[in-house]
Formats: structure tokens, sequence, C-alpha cells
């Protein structure tokens, strides 16, 4: 069961858009498939079926004593109500000892994450020892927190084993009284006495299970509230076969900045544009915008003069543009099943691709795994990321700087290989204004120019011969 439920969290996870995905952080997801799906199993859903059949035993048990004497068995029933309502008083004190185990996982994990991800920039500036320090500081606080909950739970657990025991004394001592006023006889009683384990066992269980339940409250609506949320894809259409995407009047704040005044653009098919302009200006965000990384901006994104990027579901828009950025995604296999991540193409029918991509046989069949995926180049990984995206066969194509931090002979072959694409939109994203390369393209776009109040600046060069 606890694999469903990992299951069921993780298929929510993979149906996330990327806009959605990213209002958490890593150490969010991290922390909810391992942390919190335990926690829900242990504290909510298998209490679940302990107070079921707890239930059950309470009412044989229950339903036997009456068959012996009714007065005691009434009198029995009071007494078993009382716990009933007497046993959880101290639960909201385990709710938020889980609360708080759950909250310091999370910081755990994010410090983690950091730390693994920043591993080589961390030694070479020789600042492992305050990463060390930080990550022991987080991992006290959540053995703290831990043992606390721990602590919490099994106090209540004795808590309630004592309640149990003494209101079974209480009822005894009401038996003990039935036997003196001649209402019951020494037999029944003793009978009597031997069911209350069999009244006062289940309800010490359901009172344990009530308390678990009640102190995972808080983490059963978070759950609760990533599993429901709400899937916008359903409803939106299909991407069409794209020949154009325009930007009309586009304005965004980011960052308590104003990116776009009014933006207007229009990028059609067979024509290849360049965005240039200054670090942080907006020209990864601009594309970023068709991509439906951001939905919080006015103005409107149309495909083909007529549909709204924010109408069209995600993953078909996915089939339909190609977007390709640094990524030092890797997986254990041949360089291949890197270019495939799991789909199923002939790579065969890109051999004229590959050709230009330098991208051989012999590559394609290296296999690599582990520590291996870092013997990659830079210029590999770039060659392989352009493969990922053009073998989808995208109308629109996008580049967010294709060539940087690449040595010349890299840069020529992508270069090479963007400026031979045809019948599908070209878009490079470069921080290279040089005249020679900014003629190569049809047009060129620039992004921050403050002369323009309107709308982007841009400049109109000469085709290709």
């Amino acid at each position: 069961m606890l694999h469903e439920i990992k299951t069921k969290v993780y298929h929510k996870l993979t149906d996330l858009t990327i806009m959605d995905f990213s209002k958490q952080e890593q150490n969010f997801y991290l922390n909810m498939l391992t942390q919190d799906v335990n926690l829900f199993h242990d504290n909510y859903f298998l209490p679940k079926f302990t107070i079921l059949i707890g239930i059950q035993s309470f009412a044989i048990s229950v339903i036997t004593l009456f068959s012996l004497n009714w007065e005691l068995a009434a009198s029995f029933t009071v007494a078993a109500a009382i716990y009933l309502v007497i046993s959880p008083l101290f639960s909201h004190v385990l709710q938020r000892k889980t609360e708080d185990y759950s909250q310091h996982n999370d910081k755990f994990l994010k410090v983690i994450t950091k730390f693994l991800g920043a591993f080589s920039v961390i030694h070479l500036l020789g600042t492992q020892k305050n990463y060390e320090v930080k990550n022991r500081v987080e991992d006290e606080n959540v053995e703290v927190s831990r043992q606390q909950f721990e602590f919490t739970r099994d106090t209540l657990g004795d808590y309630a084993m004592a309640l149990s025991l003494l209101f079974q004394v209480v009822c005894m001592a009401v038996g003990a009284i039935f036997v003196f006023n001649g209402n019951l006889t020494t037999g029944i009683l003793l009978a009597s006495v031997q069911l209350l384990n069999g009244v006062f066992n289940p309800l010490q269980n359901i009172a344990n299970a009530r308390n678990y339940i009640k102190g995972s409250s808080d983490l059963v609506d978070r759950m609760n509230h990533y599993l429901s949320l709400k899937d916008n894809e359903a409803a939106k259409n299909d991407c069409p076969e794209i020949t154009s995407v325009d930007y009309n009047s586009v304005e965004m704040t980011f960052d308590k900045r104003q990116l776009y005044h009014g933006l207007t653009q229009s990028f059609e098919k067979n024509k290849r544009y360049v965005i240039v302009g200054e670090s942080s200006s907006g020209k990864s965000t601009l594309v970023k915008l068709l991509l439906g990384y951001f939905s919080d901006y006015a103005g409107t994104i149309t495909i083909n003069h007529s549909l709204s990027v924010k109408d069209i579901k995600q993953s078909s828009l996915f089939q339909h543009v190609g977007y390709v950025a640094r990524d030092d995604f890797m997986i254990d296999g041949s360089i291949a099943d890197n270019i495939l991540v799991g789909r199923s193409i002939d790579l065969t029918k890109f051999n004229s691709l590959f050709a230009l991509l330098k991208i051989t046989p012999e590559f394609l069949n290296r296999t690599i795994s582990g520590q291996a995926t870092t013997t990659v180049s830079t210029g590999e990984k770039q060659r392989i990321d352009i493969a990922r995206a053009m073998i989808n066969e995208p109308e629109v194509i996008i580049f967010d700087e294709p060539t940087s931090n690449l040595d010349p002979v890299n840069t020529e072959i992508i270069d090479k290989m963007i400026l031979s694409i045809k019948n599908k939109v070209v878009i490079v994203i470069s921080h290279n204004q040089d005249k020679d390369y900014l003629d190569r393209f049809d047009q060129v776009i620039r992004i921050g120019d403050q002369t323009e109040k309107s709308q982007a600046s841009q400049s109109l060069k000469a085709k290709l011969s």
C-alpha cells in the first residue's frame, strides 16, 4: 500500500506543468516522496484500519456483555464513552511535533540538495567546512525533532494504556458493587472482567490511532491539497502544426522590474531570428513565456495568429516547440540512449543532422555510466542537447545561448547546423552582438533598449543569399 501511495504522488508530480512544478523547490518534492509519504502511511492510512478492526472487536465484546447483564454492560459502555472523550486531549501536541519533524526534514533536504548541486564549486572555493557546519546544524535539528515526535507519540500511547487500565479498574469496582448489592453473581462478574480486555484493548488501539490521525492532520491536508490539484491541462487544446508565433503588446514585471513594455513581435516559418541584449534583460524569459514557464503577463502570445499558448496543453506544445538550453542531465547508457531519453524514435532518420553535429556512429554507441558521465565534454553535451530537441522534428526550435563557453571548433559546428535549418521558425538567444554574426539572421530583436517605450527595438537584417 505504501508503494501505491508513492506511485500516486509521483504520478501527480509527473503531470505538473513546468510552471506549477516551479512553485516549490526540489526539497519539497523530495520530502513529500520520502518522509511525508511514510508519515502519511504510518500515521494516517494504517490507523484507519486499526480503528475499523478495533470497532469490530469492541462491538463483539459489548454485545456479549449485554447478553450476560445489561446493567453492567451499560455501565461499561458509559465508561468506554468517557474514555474515548478523554483519551485524545493531548493529540494536538503530537500534531505540532509531526509538523515540526516534517518541516525540519524539508529544511535539511534543502541544504543537502544545494550542497550536492554545488559540490565542485564549494570545494574549489574552499568553503566546504562552512557547509559542513550548516549541514550538521540542520541534521541535528532533524534528529531532535524526530526524537521529540517519537517521544510524544510513545508518551501518548502510554497515556492511553494507563487510562485504559484505570477505567478497567473502575469497571471492576462497579461490578463488585453490583455483586455486593446482589444484582450480579460472582461468576458473571469474573466473566465480565475477562471481557473487559475485549472492550478496552480495542478502545486503547482506537485512541492511539485517533491520536496519530489527529497528529498528522496538517501533513494530510498538505498531501491532499497536492493530490487534489486541478488538472487544468485536460480542458486545453492540442497544439496544431505551427507556422507562426505572435507576441501582441506583451508586458511583464519580473522581480519588481518591468522587462517588456508592450512588446509586439512576430516569428514566422522559414526565418531565423536572433534575440540579443544585456544579461538579465529578459531574453530567455521572452521565449519561456511561449513555453508556458510563466503566465503572469499582460498581452497575448498566439500560435498561427489565433490560438493563445495559454489554451494549449503544454505536453502537446512541446511536441511542436523544441528548446535547447545548457543542461547537464545525463543518464546511464549509450549516447544514443541519452539523445532518445526513453522516446521510441528511429535515429537513422537523422543521419544528416548527426553529420552536421559531428555525431558519429561510434559516438552514438559510446556507453557512459556513473562518474563516466563527467567525461562527456561541454561541447559534446551541447550537441547531445541539440539532437534531443531536433529529433522531435518541431516546427519551432529555440536555442538559448547555444555556443556559450564553447571552443571555436564546437561553436562553428553548432552555428553551421543552425544556419542549415529550413522550413522552421528558428530563434537564437545570444550575447554575441558582432555585426558579422547578426547579419546571418533574418531579423535581430534587441531586448532591454530603454529608448523604445512601446516595444523591444528591432532591426531587420538582410536574408542570407
